[in-house]
């Protein structure tokens, strides 16, 4: 369980939520109730980390199944849009609307964060709460570097905290990235 929870940094491969390791479900991505990919019951290549709360919402295997974040010959972030809308609402869209694994992917996504669903509602205020932090921790920085005279040691502890508030070990890095890729030079903070 430990080696699952640091190859996935610890995060939901469907949210992206950080987990505790004591809170981690583990998701069958092919699901072994059929027949198909009983043989991957206990492949390693074949289980990710998830919320037993995000485990449950997932829908049935599509037709043409769904894009593996963790094989890298589906080149995910090319084929899947992810961004938070201007109220804070996760949407996803595949870049080809005749990429089939793309668009199932972007439904499944769509329906884990956005569904009628308490679950889904908490969560999508986890991402605007978190969205909320990383605004204000980055006004606090454009305010030390606007000011007279500016203290270095501030501005450096400042960068350092915005750079793990956006960092892959954070939440939601995907959606609070995409929110910030069009203003002040964030993507600097990016690792």
């Amino acid at each position: 369980m430990e080696r699952l929870y640091s190859d996935f940094l610890g995060k939901c491969y469907l949210t992206e939520e950080v987990l505790t390791l004591g809170r981690i479900s583990v998701d069958h991505f092919r699901p072994k109730g059929i027949p198909e990919f009983e043989h991957l019951t206990y492949e390693w290549n074949n289980l990710y980390p998830t919320s037993v709360d995000t485990n449950s919402r997932r829908l049935k295997w599509p037709e043409g199944g769904l894009l593996d974040p963790a094989a890298p010959d589906e080149d995910i972030e090319k084929r899947l849009q992810q961004w938070l809308d201007d109220n804070c609402q996760p949407k996803f869209a595949a870049t080809d609307p005749d990429d089939q694994k793309a668009v199932n992917t972007a439904h499944q996504l769509d329906h884990i964060h956005n569904a009628r669903h308490p679950k889904a509602a908490d969560l999508r205020d986890a991402i605007r709460t978190y969205y909320i932090k990383v605004l204000e921790k980055l006004h606090e920085l454009r305010d030390a570097v606007d000011s007279k005279p500016q203290k270095s040691v501030d501005i450096i502890k400042l960068k350092t905290e915005l750079s793990d508030m956006l960092s892959r070990h954070a939440p939601f890095t995907a959606l609070i990235r995409s929110k910030l890729t069009n203003r002040w030079p964030y993507s600097e903070y990016f690792d």
